[in-house]
């Protein structure tokens, strides 16, 4: 789909190394130069389209409707390796084993983890996540309902913590799970489930009530 690709084709992206091919003589400063040019270059192109990425989804969670809900699923889906969030996730889960993932997949973890911290803070300035003022309850409650909470743990699971970028990979999957995990969270999330609750059975009473009337 098109939010699968967003999610794994362009934010997933490696920000961070970029490994090009090299020539096998680069005794010449001038091809050493060049090189270094086209390697910052690229890394300044990968990381508009990642940013520019990140804001296409965070926008497309911010409005309400079936487009949120399948964003949160799919980024479910892929935080918990196909484990969780989508119907398919037998047939489309990894064939590597998750306790050793590739370098790709902790960038892909990691940039996946800030996303979620941006659904779910949308309104802070980037380093105050203590208040509740900053939350979206909204899309909260749509994470919980779909079992974003274990799809960070299976994804902090997946990271080694051996690994050089365990520390700012954990760093992005822990503070989402933190805060889904609030008891003051799930206090402001209850009372907007009872009013869609008694919607649905306010709802249902008037459907039940006009089929009698027709009836009579």
């Amino acid at each position: 789909t098109f939010v699968s690709f967003l999610l794994h084709g362009l934010l997933s992206q490696d920000r961070w190394n970029q490994n090009l091919k090299t020539w096998e003589d680069q005794s010449e400063s001038k091809q050493v130069n060049d090189l270094e040019k086209l390697r910052k270059k690229v890394t300044l192109l990968r990381t508009k389209v990642v940013q520019s990425t990140a804001r296409l989804l965070v926008a497309l969670v911010a409005r309400p409707g079936e487009g949120r809900r399948r964003v949160v699923v799919e980024l479910i889906f892929a935080l918990s390796g196909g484990q969780l969030g989508l119907t398919s996730a037998s047939s489309l889960r990894p064939l590597k084993s998750s306790l050793t993932p590739r370098q790709s997949e902790l960038h892909a973890l990691q940039s996946w983890g800030e996303l979620c911290i941006g659904f779910v803070a949308p309104k802070s300035n980037g380093n105050n996540y203590d208040s509740n003022n900053a939350l979206s309850f909204e899309v909260i409650k749509i994470m919980l309902e779909n079992g974003m909470a274990h799809a960070l743990l299976i994804a902090i699971h997946r990271i080694p913590l051996f690994h050089p970028m365990a520390a700012n990979a954990l760093g992005s999957l822990v503070l989402p799970c933190e805060i889904l995990t609030r008891a003051s969270v799930a206090d402001s999330v209850r009372p907007i489930v009872d009013k869609e609750r008694k919607v649905r059975e306010d709802k249902d009473v008037a459907k039940s009530n006009k089929q009698s009337s027709t009836k009579d």
